[in-house]
């Protein structure tokens, strides 16, 4: 009976040299002889980049599943995936999608191929990505995608196919923390209700040394 699904999320979490881990991952596909394989899950691996043969081993593959990892852009041997149905990216790294990513793999894919669910950059550097998104037919959900930094600030929220890119401009630097994120936003609340907390604390202890005493003169 054939295996016709890998699941492989968490395998490679440690923090070792990411080269050997990469060069025995491929030995190891190679000689297990997965030509059947459907499904290559490898998930939640804090993966920045694999090997761009990755999929050569699986003449059959039909979904790679790389979610949770932390990638930025990608490239992969495209020719390995010509009955690929789905590669999912969702919740990466991805903040713009460079011109190598668009031109050498996005756009060697067949239609409704990549799920790019991540937290996308929207300013003024942003204007050729946003167009390829509009234009091309290999991402799945599109409408789903929206800015979750932009500047200015008011496009916080907007869909990559709806933002009007002729308004976006460089003034806020959406890489610095807390820019436009409602985490940073809650950070930044939380301190400062730490901080109210340990002044009013000062503060009704020095009442209470003035109304009580300190014992000291006791």
């Amino acid at each position: 009976m054939f295996n016709f699904q890998l699941y492989l999320r968490r395998a490679f979490t440690a923090v070792v040299n990411r080269t050997v881990q990469f060069d025995l991952l491929m030995r190891m596909l190679y000689k297990a002889d997965l030509r059947h394989l459907k499904i290559l899950d490898l998930s939640y691996n804090y993966f920045s980049s694999v090997p761009y043969n990755l999929p050569c081993p699986f003449p059959a593959l039909s979904r790679l599943d790389l979610r949770q990892n932390v990638f930025r852009t990608l490239t992969l041997n495209t020719t390995c995936l010509e009955g690929i149905e789905l590669i999912d990216l969702s919740r990466n790294h991805f903040r713009q999608l460079d011109e190598k990513f668009r031109r050498e793999f996005a756009n060697q894919l067949p239609a409704q191929t990549l799920l790019l669910r991540n937290s996308f950059h929207c300013d003024c550097k942003s204007q050729a990505y946003v167009q390829w998104v509009r234009s091309t037919n290999t991402v799945r959900e599109k409408k789903l995608l929206t800015c979750s930094r932009a500047s200015p600030p008011n496009f916080l929220g907007t869909r990559l196919v709806e933002v009007p890119l002729h308004q976006l401009n460089c003034d806020t630097d959406l890489e610095s923390n807390g820019v436009n994120s409602p985490s940073g936003q809650w950070s930044s609340t939380a301190t400062l209700a730490f901080l109210l907390f340990v002044l009013l604390k000062h503060h009704f202890y020095s009442v209470s040394l003035l109304i009580f005493g300190d014992g000291g003169g006791k």
